[in-house]
């Protein structure tokens, strides 16, 4: 909603068209994202335009007085307090390239811990404790938290925004407190990506069996620099296992047929020049069989996923088993 109300502030013009449209061809859930929009966003015509839609929706005087009462474009003083205003904070800066938005999501990482076996138990201390809002211990978590989500979106866009790069470049050097150590090894860490040269034919999937190259099929295709493939297999646990060895390669046992009760695993591997960023390894899963089909027969599902060089791996394992779910794992 922030994006759309940086653009109706800054194209005061199209207010009146907007709320027009959402009194016109708007469903009423949708109007109120509309609405919010007007209201933060527009600086002219901002109470006409708020009323047209009252008028259209039926909307009562306090719902309208509501809407009238917000602050307009609190945006440039917003502070990051937690992970949803960091939200509000990038989409306020994708909707005008502002590298004062930058500052301001880079504040929190005062507070980065990293993330170590301490530290999370920290966390869950903290998080078992369900702090009052304004508590220290509330303050102490949350404060953690957003300099995570901080740290992780700067990183995503680093390498690929030269805005966001530059504008944590000013921060490293304008001083040397936590806030511009962090923004240093950031820049320090999206220079070494863009400077990093890999051949393209070493970047180019080339999928084989038996030492030889194999052409593309309906499971088996691969696109510019990525590849990928995907096999069923009667023996996930020990490809895993073979997967994370020293072994420069793996076999791979595929599952030809399939018993009452066995586990089988699809797994899907692929190769681009980006992977070396994925490492996964976590579960889903449901104990309702009813949400767990395939075909006719369910089980519980597990997920994995690992890295191995230049090549990914994800995995989903199932126990055949008719109906009635297992826990895997």
């Amino acid at each position: 909603m922030a994006f759309y109300a940086h653009i109706l502030h800054d194209n005061p013009e199209e207010v009146l068209p907007f709320a027009k449209r959402i009194a016109i061809e708007t469903k009423r859930a949708r109007a109120a994202f509309g609405t919010e929009a007007i209201a933060y966003g527009a600086s002219k015509d901002r109470n006409k335009a708020l009323s047209i839609i009252a008028e259209a929706f039926d909307l009562p005087e306090d719902s309208l007085e509501k809407y009238k009462s917000l602050e307009i474009y609190p945006y440039p003083s917003m502070e990051p307090k937690n992970q949803q205003l960091l939200d509000v904070l990038w989409a306020s800066f994708f909707a005008t390239g502002k590298s004062s938005y930058i500052e301001k999501i880079a504040e929190p990482l005062v507070h980065f811990h990293v993330m170590n076996e301490e530290y999370v138990e920290e966390l869950r201390r903290l998080s078992n404790k369900n702090p009052k809002p304004g508590s220290k211990e509330y303050k102490e978590l949350w404060s953690g938290i957003t300099a995570q989500a901080s740290l992780f979106g700067l990183i995503a866009n680093a390498a690929n925004d030269p805005v966001v790069l530059e504008a944590l470049r000013e921060i490293a050097y304008s001083g040397n407190g936590r806030v511009n150590e962090l923004a240093s090894k950031i820049v320090r860490k999206a220079d070494e990506r863009k400077n990093l040269k890999v051949s393209d034919k070493a970047l180019q999937p080339k999928w084989k069996k038996n030492g030889k190259i194999i052409q593309k099929s309906s499971w088996q295709k691969s696109k510019g620099d990525f590849g990928a493939s995907l096999i069923v297999t009667d023996n996930l646990e020990k490809l895993f296992k073979d997967w994370l060895g020293p072994a420069e390669i793996v076999k791979i046992s595929p599952a030809t047929k399939v018993k009452r009760g066995q586990v089988i695993g699809a797994v899907v591997i692929f190769s681009y020049r980006e992977t070396h960023h994925l490492w996964w390894w976590t579960r889903i899963g449901s104990t309702d069989p009813a949400r767990n089909k395939i075909g006719s027969s369910s089980g519980k599902a597990s997920f994995r996923g690992q890295r191995r060089k230049s090549l990914c791996m994800i995995g989903v394992a199932y126990r055949m088993c008719d109906g009635i779910a297992n826990t895997m794992w």
